[in-house]
Formats: C-alpha cells, structure tokens, sequence
C-alpha cells in the first residue's frame, strides 16, 4: 500500500453545510477555490486512513473514530454539491487517490497472496459486510455519491453531466471488481458501474462482453 506524505500543511477548515445551497449555486469558477479546499481536507483525511491501516495492519479491522467519521461525511456531503459543475475533476481526484491507496488489478495481483483472495463463503451475510472503514472503500463510496448526485439531479440534462464523467472511469471501477479486491470495494465498484450505465449503457455492456469473451478464449485454451 502506498504511503501519503504526513508533512503537508494543514487544509483550510470547509464552509458549515448551512451554506451548501449559497455556494453550490455559484457559477463552476467561484467555486474552484472551495474544492481545491475539499481536496485538501480529502487528502489530510486519507493520509489519517492509511497510518490506522498501517498500525492495523489490516484495512479491515481499522477503527474510525467520531472526529475522522464526521470528516470524511463533510468531505463527500461537498463533493456531492460540486459534483454537478466539476463532475470530471472530482472523480480524477478520486481515482488518483485511488491508485495511490488501494492499487487496481493488475498492481493487486501481485501482492495478495491467494488465501486472501474472495471466496464463495466470504459472500457477506448482511449489508454491514458491503462496508468497511479501508480507504478504498471510502473512495469508491464518495465516487458512487457523486455520481448518483447527478443521476438523481431534477435537471433535464442530468445525464448529460453523467456523460461527462472521464472515458476511463469505467474500466477504472471494472478493474476493482476483481477478486483481489475487498468484497466491500467490489460492491461499490458495482454501485458505481451501474450510476454509469444510465449514461453510457452500450459501453457497459460492451466491457463486460469482451471479459466474458477473453474468460472463455482462456478456457478453451486451457483445455
């Protein structure tokens, strides 16, 4: 996992939510220099996330006390406010920070030792076990936040900013279904797919019918 820089300057405090609908109605220029703040308050918030995964040594058994809690629902309550005027912005943060926490497939594949890999019987048993406090998760969860903020917008040209979304973000969120990924990341790289395909189904479909196309090549092949 990699490490973020403890060093940095601490990030300007974010506005109170009370004025959330003051600035989310400001034109995408005035806004820039609030989610510059945002992004700095993510990064102090994922810098604080991997130290307690490093001491846990496990993401899934880091503690998130009420302080850090209260962060990093400040953080994704503003990113949803931005997310109609800097959609592809927040989610090239989000997948930067991503690569940088909790590396996609292919990096993945070579660190996981196979007991740790996704089993049938580790299918969780309630939706407390489709969540956890890794930073990945985290992630993934701020990004389906934001791209359900424009799914469910009332605009008629909500759809339109959800096609604005980078080309990239979708093969981004296929790699983290793998199963070198937590059962959580998973489930929110789905949550995440499924936002996409109201914009962009013919590309959904198209990903995973090529997977299931090199699946197949593959077996035969073994066989």
């Amino acid at each position: 996992m990699a490490t973020l820089s403890s060093g940095a300057p601490a990030a300007r405090p974010l506005p109170g939510l009370e004025d959330a609908e003051r600035i989310g109605g400001l034109a995408a220029s005035e806004t820039r220099g609030f989610l510059r703040d945002a992004f700095d308050q993510l990064d102090q918030v994922l810098r604080r996330k991997v130290q307690a995964e490093q001491r846990a040594g496990s993401s899934s058994d880091v503690k998130v006390d009420g302080e850090l809690k209260a962060s990093q629902q400040m953080i994704q309550r503003w990113l949803v406010v931005f997310a109609r005027e800097h959609l592809v912005d927040i989610c090239e943060k989000l997948m930067t920070a991503m690569d940088d926490v909790a590396p996609g497939r292919h990096d993945a594949a070579h660190a996981v030792r196979k007991s740790q890999l996704a089993r049938k019987a580790d299918k969780p048993a309630n939706l407390n076990q489709l969540r956890d406090n890794s930073a990945g998760f985290f992630l993934l969860d701020s990004l389906r936040r934001v791209l359900a903020a424009s799914v469910d917008s009332p605009s008629p040209d909500a759809l339109d900013t959800l096609r604005a979304a980078p080309s990239h973000l979708l093969a981004f969120c296929f790699e983290r279904l793998h199963v070198t990924q937590t059962v959580p990341v998973q489930h929110a790289a789905s949550q995440c797919i499924g936002l996409l395909s109201r914009a962009r189904l013919h590309d959904v479909v198209a990903i995973y019918v090529d997977y299931l196309s090199r699946v197949s090549t593959e077996r035969e092949e073994r066989e």
